[in-house]
């Protein structure tokens, strides 16, 4: 909670209206509902509409309201966890178990949530985190931020309707499979349909982060290892969703004059469009951009392990900063390009892209249906 507070602070008081943070905790109240725990979006909903009231009174132009936002939702940020131990026990200990979680290690993480001491500790510190990330995202957005610009993005290979047809194969899999470990399955066909578009960055980087989560889960369930960063439960979270970034991170790399071309076609309201391109574009600038910030520092004579020794507060606001305002001048260059190029034009609009599926999107179209029909066979239906 304490890293997300200037990224909150940042999308609230650039953003200008209300309503930006329901929609921020339903979207992560929708990503534990794929996780299967169905119970936990309408309780962000709930804690989206509480901070919502808090800012309601123009809450984005103070401080004060932003600051009590963000620390309400830190401290009920703690209901991830209390609440399946306290009101849907059976569930969750059903699906932690399927998920080869030991009785033993499900018994240790309850007694923190059942003591008293252990659970106001756990209480405080959360909402401690977010109150003094709060005090630094309000200082870094009244400090730093301005406007600014967009990066050039990759283009893909297959046609949207398939991308987006992998996208629901693999939340559907994974929401609906009673083994999480077999998700494997849905992870190596989404390597290989990378691999189709040749897409080989992206295919090395997530197979390598992949591999590390498989050791992990191997070490952690065989050989009783139990890190102290992280438990199992977020490495079997990350090893379940890696199909989901997968086609998710390709379909956002998409170029975006494709995407609204496909959006077009099926007659989607022109606001809508606009905010799906920004939003897709979001990621990829963030990662082109930290990674200049990071080259920056690898300049000769900077010595980047000294300095973050000897000053880790501004060691992180040197990257933080320049990163977080290379976004905003992209977002307003991305906003005014296509103001320029007629969005807003009233009336049916043509368009440069005009990819259509051919026969290898229909083969990969089959193939994912297949796949996810077959691994939902295999590893049965969680109901």
């Amino acid at each position: 909670m304490f890293l997300c507070a200037p990224v909150y602070f940042l999308m609230v008081s650039r953003v200008h209206k209300r309503f930006v943070t329901l929609v921020y905790m339903t979207i992560l109240g929708l990503v534990f509902l794929i996780m299967g725990n169905w119970y936990l979006l309408p309780y962000y909903i709930i804690v989206g509409i509480i901070c919502e009231a808090i800012l309601w009174r123009d809450g984005w132009e103070s401080k004060k309201k932003m600051t009590a936002a963000w620390s309400v939702a830190s401290l009920l940020y703690n209901g991830v966890n209390l609440l399946p131990i306290w009101f849907f026990w059976d569930t969750y200990e059903a699906f932690a178990l399927s998920s080869g979680m030991e009785q033993s290690y499900i018994d240790s993480f309850v007694h923190y949530y059942t003591s008293a001491g252990w659970l106001a500790f756990i209480i405080l510190f959360t909402m401690l985190g977010g109150f003094l990330g709060s005090l630094v995202g309000g200082k870094l957005v009244n400090k730093h931020f301005k406007k600014s610009g967009s990066p050039v993005m990759r283009r893909g290979n297959f046609a949207i309707p398939v991308k987006l047809w992998a996208l629901a194969c693999t939340i559907i899999g994974i929401s609906l499979t009673a083994d999480t470990v077999l998700t494997c399955v849905l992870t190596v066909t989404g390597f290989a349909y990378l691999g189709a578009q040749r897409n080989w960055r992206l295919l090395r980087s997530m197979a390598v982060f992949y591999a590390l989560l498989g050791i992990l889960l191997y070490l952690i369930r065989f050989h009783d290892f139990h890190p102290a960063v992280f438990s199992e439960f977020y490495v079997l979270m990350f090893w379940t969703l890696t199909p989901v970034f997968l086609v998710s991170w390709d379909l956002i790399t998409t170029p975006p004059g494709e995407l609204a071309s496909f959006l077009s076609r099926i007659h989607t309201p022109t606001p809508v469009i606009l905010g799906l391109l920004v939003m897709f574009r979001f990621f990829p600038t963030m990662k082109s951009e930290l990674r200049e910030c990071l080259a920056l520092h690898a300049q000769p004579g900077i010595d980047r392990a000294a300095q973050l020794v000897s000053h880790p507060a501004a060691s992180c606001e040197y990257v933080f900063v320049p990163l977080l305002l290379r976004c905003l001048q992209i977002a307003d260059q991305l906003s005014v390009s296509a103001v320029a190029r007629g969005a807003e034009r009233p009336g049916k609009r043509g368009s440069y892209y005009g990819k259509r599926a051919d026969v290898c999107d229909s083969i990969w179209l089959a193939l994912w249906t297949v796949v996810t029909a077959v691994f939902l066979v295999v590893g049965g239906v969680r109901i």
